[in-house]
């Protein structure tokens, strides 16, 4: 029965690589590319590693309305198209996800089809996913990740943050990426949620913009426990952050990089954040398969990321974690 609930492309991925799950088919072809090409440093140099693929690529796609990255079938291999004006970590995980693109491409001496062919919306997606998936296993090896993570997010909520961003810059990746990566790992420690955030217009009506959760992400003791994506900060209780990023948006005139707010209010860059109490979080806990809503006291720590597009638009988002306080 699920065999035929999987698409075409799904089913496809799963068949090359001989794996039961498209996580596993996707760590796999990843540890495939690494080790044919000699590859075992972090960062992983994926521009060197599609270079020898004979990937060619150039980074000339430019305009709002133009993806990050495009495969394009040419004689005798590939052409890569990226931007050049997106930040380091965004570029590589597009190279990373177009290579992934070339796994639905077979050459039979006439030059990369698809094999697949015409492909319906549901198609499409699926194949996004699992490029989106190789993607983050190629730059992220398994092992090395969750070493990384298990060594260097412990702590405060305030340490927590200045450890996911250590290891981000150290793997050169963003850091809502290196929290999707660590979604797969299963980490035992520490109890906390990490919470991805951004301003933007409620998911339904399009409408309100507020700065609202993009993706939530509970360990240890907390494994159990989330956020619901679309959800404004405000309405679970997280003022922290909303305080950062409205300060943020009234101080920063501009200005892109990291920024905290230090234990008198101000605005900083480039500092370790603060930790702040944060006296009725409302969250939902998974008991017996069923989902209940729960306040609790905790404490949080926020750091906002923030850059410039090739438009000269500025974007940022808010990376928050908090964990449960001793009276809960």
């Amino acid at each position: 029965m699920l065999n035929q609930m999987r698409t075409r492309s799904e089913a496809y991925f799963l068949k090359l690589f001989g794996a039961a799950t498209l996580r596993g088919a996707a760590e796999t072809a990843a540890q495939s590319e690494r080790s044919a090409a000699g590859e075992i440093s972090i960062p992983v140099d994926v521009f060197t590693l599609a270079t020898r693929k004979g990937f060619k690529i150039v980074e000339d796609l430019s305009g709002p309305s133009c993806d990050e990255g495009q495969l394009l079938p040419v004689s005798g291999g590939y052409r890569v198209r990226l931007r050049s004006t997106v930040t380091e970590a965004r570029k590589r995980f597009s190279l990373a996800h177009e290579i992934g693109h070339s796994y639905f491409y077979k050459d039979e001496g006439v030059g990369p089809r698809h094999v697949i062919g015409v492909l319906s919306a549901a198609e499409r997606k699926a194949e996004e996913r699992i490029c989106n998936l190789f993607a983050s296993t190629l730059l992220m090896p398994r092992t090395t990740i969750r070493k990384q993570l298990q060594e260097n997010v412990t702590g405060s909520p305030p340490s927590i943050v200045s450890g996911l961003r250590n290891i981000a810059l150290r793997f050169k990746v963003s850091l809502p990426a290196l929290l999707m990566r660590a979604a797969s790992l299963e980490l035992e420690k520490p109890t906390c949620l990490l919470i991805w955030s951004s301003f933007k217009p409620s998911p339904r009506k399009h409408a309100n913009p507020k700065l609202r959760i993009e993706f939530s992400l509970g360990l240890g003791d907390w494994s159990n426990r989330r956020l619901w994506s679309g959800t404004p900060l405000t309405d679970v209780g997280i003022l922290s952050a909303v305080r950062l990023y409205l300060t943020w948006k009234e101080e920063a005139l501009g200005g892109v990089g990291q920024f905290t707010i230090t234990n008198s209010g101000t605005l900083d860059r480039d500092a370790v954040p603060c930790e702040v109490p944060e006296p009725k979080v409302t969250m939902s806990t998974r008991i017996m398969g069923v989902w209940k809503r729960e306040t609790v006291h905790c404490m949080s720590a926020s750091a906002l990321y923030s850059w410039r597009t090739d438009e000269n638009q500025r974007r940022e988002y808010v990376v928050t974690a908090i964990i449960p306080t001793r009276d809960n």
